[in-house]
């Protein structure tokens, strides 16, 4: 064809092109800071030990599980001024996810939002501390579980519930009927109040908080069997709320 030598001259230079490309990049990726590089391979700073080794995923986050042992030994438990709190941040929490019943009844989705995001962050520092606590057992922090998310290769508990729920009902707000909030509002409170009377088993509540953490009201099961659809009737009569 009349362009057959062209093309092949194209297609050469071309080649060449994305070689040098190519090899740019690597040496980019593995040059010294200095001038500019990634330093994946070159520079042992980058990586956790100066051996040129490059990590797998799995390696990286036991180096990183034995880094953090080392800082929480050092820093150790936090005092008692601390871990109280902790404890009233959380009971705040709960007395935030009250109003969230209220605010999800009458449909106010962007207020219910806003609310919901400062009891998840709440809840996150607050089990942080108590996590940390030496009032706590093994069995109390097993109780408790890590975060939402980071739980999986080590134990879920009432706090990945809370955070959980909280943040499948903010996934579907403006989707959700009333219903269908007040049940991921509903799981959370239960989460929320499992902590805390986790927490009020070890002193850290006073007679007073305990009692008001007794008395909770839930969603009855007719109420939760409509809306997760196990009522005779398809859905029950929750879509009415």
């Amino acid at each position: 064809p009349a362009f057959g030598p062209r093309r092949r001259f194209l297609d050469s230079l071309g080649a060449v092109a994305l070689s040098a490309l190519a090899g740019g990049a690597v040496a980019w990726m593995e040059g010294p800071d200095s001038v500019g590089g990634l330093g994946i391979r070159g520079n042992p700073r980058a990586i956790d030990e100066p051996s040129n080794i490059l990590f797998s995923v799995n390696e990286l986050v036991d180096l990183d599980k034995a880094r953090v042992r080392v800082d929480w030994r050092d820093c150790g438990p936090p005092s008692r001024s601390t871990v109280r709190a902790a404890v009233v941040q959380l009971i705040t929490a709960a007395h935030d996810l009250e109003n969230a019943m209220e605010l999800a009844g009458r449909r106010d989705w962007a207020l219910l939002d806003a609310n919901v995001g400062k009891v998840r962050a709440a809840v996150e520092e607050g089990c942080a501390v108590l996590m940390a606590c030496d009032e706590l057992t093994r069995d109390d922090r097993r109780e408790i579980g890590w975060e939402w998310g980071h739980c999986g290769w080590r134990t879920c508990g009432a706090q990945a519930d809370v955070v959980q729920n909280i943040c499948k009902l903010q996934e579907g707000l403006g989707l959700f009927v009333p219903a269908e909030a007040l049940y991921y509002i509903d799981v959370a409170r239960r989460g929320l109040d499992e902590i805390l009377r986790t927490a009020a088993s070890r002193g850290l509540l006073s007679a007073e908080e305990a009692l008001v953490l007794d008395s909770r009201i839930y969603m009855d099961k007719d109420m939760l069997d409509g809306v997760i659809g196990e009522d005779p009737e398809p859905n029950g009569n929750a879509w009415d709320l």
